[in-house]
């Protein structure tokens, strides 16, 4: 299997009304 080019990361953030599911998509050269 081949490394993907990119890698995901969630993130949980905390707000007044509740959370928030965050997805960051950083690409590697």
């Amino acid at each position: 299997m081949r490394y993907k080019p990119f890698s995901v990361t969630l993130v949980v953030k905390r707000t007044r009304t509740g959370w928030t599911l965050m997805f960051r998509v950083q690409f590697t050269s």
